[in-house]
């Protein structure tokens, strides 16, 4: 068995003339993480031979103008008292601040999003600085490390030719990867030239390269060894499986498989932390019910103050769990009712008063509990918040990889652990029991180790021109195209292909249509749902095109893992810029025309300075209300009712009522009812006691009909009343009586409840001619506009394809 070095990977850098020529220039790696930033230097070691690295401290000025330093750089950014704060400074008052307002982070994980203005009440709006989108903050962010890495470039007397890589997931996909690459480029760094390397790729470099471990890789010349790098930070749980083996070249090493980007990371536990354990202890403390606050208020402000204490938590308990040797096996003789707390009060000043949590605590069988969730086998995700946040297990990438790679657990050979969330021992004795034969490696340093290999990466590629691990495709691109009336993917390039690619020609695609004006060719990630580019040609003269007119289509992927795509037909050349995805997810179509919306009231706020309009807020209302988003419509009608006196807390309340949060909508209801004692009022808060409180909801429709005895909808559930009391007549006269007058209406185009009250009243009088008579009647479909036309589409009778790979 061999010893992994990366000099068996990569002999040259032994070679005299190859370390001279280092000395020309200085090779930094950076790490761009979703919550900690760490930038290395890689150099090539006199005494040693060998390729070594370092993690370079860095200044962080602080509010009270004090400079903190180190090599871990907060990936925030905080705005007060006219001055810029990065990192630690940004960091520290996190608490104090307002996200998106004043304090930003998590900007990495919302690059290649076209959402417009993301922070429409940004206060950093003016010549010197603007920040209204996730872009303008990772530009502002890599403006400050620029500067810093050239100040220590310049104390230590290095180089001022600086090559730059920087690291980031390798699921990251063309879209996410183009704003990254374009925020590098507006600071002046890494121009015309590949800059970015996957984050696994990266950990692998470093760990072969650390000549001070214990846990060596060893490779077999006869059979090829397996390594699972678990890469699990704060944003994304990246997977990437490689192997290494010995052929007559010598040592190789390629990638196998990476997983598909999921928003899964330690940010996601501090977040299930703060929803499922934390916001029921601020409920408690401040003795009120959750239906007191409003939904947003509870989604924008209270859960993300109380995500910041659930990290301090959750970082407690890994370190005591981690003390006590704790394991699954031992898990049952541990006390895991003692607890942690963090002394860290967390506060609101709302309209109605103050609120806090003084002493956010946490127990040791909570904590295993919640990252049980993320260590589920179950496939499907776990929802909270009304299915606005999803709970993903680790299993779901890891999974995805095996599978692409065609490999099953017991072919792991080694599993290294990478990431600042990997310090969780839940998850990696997890891990351990899923790869019961697979040796676990585990850096010094997490945190530290990435940006190390990106470092390393950045001289190897720079100083010799050689990538050690070819990146690959982690989904396949695919294209949209008819095939009679159906809408298929045709795949272009598959997962797993090695980049870059050699360009690849398609021709075989014709107009699907003899009237087709216009040619629309959908480029998607994975499936159809994941839009990145959509290629457009319209015939001069707006003349149809010829159904014998062939389109041939070249595409590649370049370096950066951008994909590059033209198209011909007839003369005409049309090279595509990639579109941004309004999320970096899969999405429905009535998704994307949610994010439209979004997008569209985002850039109306911006146009107004930050602030919204009633205009822009009643139209995107509208627009959640036709797609039936019902939480959404709640939260912004009701912040129409407060702000500008818009429509009625009975609609806020019908909105909330349903999208299932019933305390929410009676608080809402009775307030009304207080104000104003309307039948209608009375009515809905009957609806919500209906299948749960006989009691109530008989006394709720007495209340109704005392409103006005002659409410229809009252008339007709005080009918049901009777009749399940036994009372059938009586019941029967009353649900005749409100039957007879809303067939009327009906027959006069005219209808004042939703049809099927009148179908359920036709039912209960045994009128089922007519209920088959209004059954074909059915509400007008929405205008789901599509981000393509179908009758553009494609067509072929056979592809032919030459790939370049």
């Amino acid at each position: 068995m061999n010893e992994l070095t990366i000099t068996k990977l990569f002999p040259s850098c032994k070679q005299k003339e190859f370390s001279e020529s280092l000395k020309e220039r200085t090779y930094v790696g950076i790490d761009f993480g979703t919550s900690t930033t760490v930038v290395s230097i890689a150099y090539l070691s006199k005494e040693l031979g060998i390729i070594e690295s370092q993690a370079i401290d860095l200044n962080q000025k602080l509010f009270d103008g004090a400079i903190h330093r180190s090599y871990k750089i907060p990936t925030m950014l905080a705005y007060v008292n006219n001055q810029l704060l990065v990192g630690e400074g940004a960091n520290k008052l996190k608490l104090k601040l307002k996200k998106d307002k004043n304090f930003w982070h998590s900007f990495k994980m919302e690059l290649g999003e076209d959402i417009g203005c993301k922070y429409p009440q940004s206060e950093l709006n003016n010549e010197k600085f603007k920040l209204l989108n996730p872009k303008d903050a990772s530009k502002l962010f890599f403006r400050y490390l620029k500067v810093q890495i050239e100040k220590y470039v310049n104390l230590n007397h290095l180089s001022r030719e600086i090559e730059y890589t920087v690291s980031i997931p390798a699921s990251f996909e063309a879209n996410q990867r183009k704003d990254l690459i374009e925020s590098l480029h507006e600071n002046g760094m890494m121009l015309d030239k590949p800059s970015l390397i996957d984050e696994p790729n990266a950990a692998f470099l470093s760990y072969i390269s650390d000549n001070t471990l214990k846990s060596n890789i060893h490779i077999s010349e006869d059979i090829p060894t397996n390594i699972l790098i678990f890469d699990f930070g704060a944003g994304t749980c990246d997977i990437s499986i490689l192997e290494i083996g010995y052929n007559f070249k010598g040592f190789y090493s390629k990638n196998l498989s990476i997983s598909r980007f999921d928003e899964l990371g330690g940010r996601n536990i501090d977040k299930l932390i703060a929803i499922d354990i934390l916001f029921p202890q601020f409920i408690k403390q401040n003795n009120v019910e959750e239906s007191f606050f409003k939904m947003k208020v509870i989604n924008k402000i209270i859960i993300p103050r109380l995500e910041t204490v659930a990290e301090l938590l959750k970082i407690q308990a890994c370190k005591e769990l981690s003390l006590m040797n704790w394991s699954s096996k031992n898990n049952e003789v541990m006390n895991l009712t003692d607890t942690v707390q963090v002394h860290h009060e967390v506060s609101f000043k709302t309209k109605h008063g103050t609120f806090s949590l003084s002493i956010p605590t946490l127990t040791f069988a909570e904590f295993i509990k919640i990252t049980d969730s993320f260590t589920s086998k179950n496939k499907l995700a776990e929802k909270r918040l009304n299915d606005e946040e999803k709970f993903t297990s680790i299993y779901t990438p890891v999974n995805s990889s095996l599978l692409k790679a065609d490999l099953d657990a017991e072919d792991i050979d080694y599993l290294l652990f990478v990431g600042g969330s990997c310090k969780n021992p839940i998850i990696r004795d997890s891990l351990q029991h899923y790869f019961p034969e697979t040796e676990m490696l585990l850096p010094h340093d997490l945190q530290a180790h990435v940006s190390s290999g990106a470092a390393i990466q950045s001289l190897i590629y720079n100083g010799y021109g050689r990538n050690i691990v070819e990146p690959i495709t982690s989904e396949p691109i695919i294209t949209i195209i008819k095939d009679g009336s159906e809408e298929v993917g045709e795949v272009l390039i598959p997962s797993g292909a090695e980049i870059p690619t050699a360009e690849i020609t398609i021709s075989g695609l014709f107009p699907s249509n003899k009237v087709q004006e216009q040619i629309e060719i959908p480029i998607c990630v994975g499936n159809k749902n994941k839009l990145v580019h959509n290629i457009m040609i319209k015939n001069v003269d707006n003349k149809p095109f010829s159904l014998d007119s062939e389109v041939t289509l070249t595409i590649k992927i370049n370096e950066d893992k951008l994909i590059m795509v033209r198209a011909e037909v007839d003369g005409l050349t049309i090279d595509a810029e990639p579109l941004n995805p309004f999320s970096n997810s899969d999405m429905s179509f009535k998704d994307k025309q949610r994010f439209k919306a979004e997008s569209e009231y985002n850039k109306e706020c911006a146009r107004n300075f930050g602030v919204e309009t009633k205009d822009a807020l009643v139209k995107l209302y509208k627009r959640y209300d036709e797609l039936g988003l019902s939480l959404k419509a709640a939260e912004s009608l009701e912040q129409l009712y407060d702000k500008f006196g818009y429509s009625s807390l009975n609609r806020v309340a019908l909105h909330y009522s349903d999208a299932g949060l019933r305390d929410k909508a009676i608080y809402l209801y009775q307030k009304a009812y207080e104000e104003n004692k309307a039948p209608h009022l009375a009515f809905n808060l009957a609806c919500q006691y209906h299948y749960n409180d006989n009691k109530k909801y008989e006394h709720w429709i007495e209340q109704c009909l005392e409103c006005d005895s002659n409410y229809s909808l009252g008339i007709f559930s005080k009918g049901k009343v009777l009749i399940s009391n036994g009372e059938i007549e009586k019941g029967k006269l009353l649900i005749k009586r409100a039957f007879d007058k809303w067939k009327d209406e009906y027959e006069n185009n005219y209808l004042s409840v939703h049809i099927s009250w009148l179908s359920s009243a036709a039912a209960k009088l045994g009128e089922y001619d007519f209920v088959e008579e209004i059954k074909g009647r059915e509400d007008e479909d929405l205008n789901l506009e599509q981000f393509f036309d179908a009758n553009n589409l494609l067509t072929t009778h056979s592809i032919n394809t030459v790939k370049g790979y």
